[in-house]
């Protein structure tokens, strides 16, 4: 007994051998793309990851290179001797006056309560501020070289609305900023 098929028969196994070979060669291609850009990806993050890698490597002599720099621990946080509200009053003073000298218009300031750590305790502040773009530029340059050491946790920036187009951009600033105090 012989099978003999008609054209149209013919013609719908063609057609359906031809689809299914498209849709074969599509999902190759989809696999290959997806392989060509996670290999892209690739290439991107593993040179950070060695960086990471090394960093944490070395870690014990980064460690030790701390103790060896030009400045000493004890210029970098409030000493024992301020107790720990009076600290965030002199850190609130001191941001306030170097913000002044910087070209920023403080306009609200909140010391926030310390935090009690293992030997240190954090003192925070909330200072809001007017500022055009060049001294915010300034602002955030110079305050990281406050003695003791202020530190950014927080900042927010708005662009203050001006009626008339002639004047120059003033900005609203929130920082809420971080120091060490050390405990007796």
């Amino acid at each position: 007994m012989r099978w003999a098929l008609s054209w149209r028969a013919k013609a719908l196994l063609f057609g359906s051998g031809t689809l299914l070979i498209l849709l074969l060669l599509m999902l190759i291609l989809a696999a290959w793309s997806l392989r060509q850009e996670n290999n892209a990806q690739r290439a991107e993050i593993e040179p950070r990851i060695a960086r990471l890698i090394g960093i944490e490597r070395q870690h014990d002599k980064l460690k030790l290179s701390v103790f060896d720099a030009d400045v000493e621990p004890l210029e970098l946080v409030y000493p024992s001797t301020i107790d720990a509200t009076m600290t965030g009053t002199v850190m609130q003073k001191n941001v306030r006056d170097a913000l002044a000298k910087w070209g920023a218009n403080v306009t609200g300031s909140k010391i926030r309560p310390v935090k009690s750590g293992d030997d240190v305790d954090q003192v925070s502040l909330e200072i809001t501020a007017e500022v055009g773009i060049e001294a915010l530029e300034t602002v955030l340059l110079e305050l990281p070289k406050l003695r003791p050491v202020v530190v950014i946790e927080e900042l927010n920036i708005k662009a203050k609305t001006r009626r008339r187009a002639n004047f120059p951009q003033v900005l609203l600033v929130r920082f809420r900023l971080t120091s060490l105090r050390l405990q007796s």
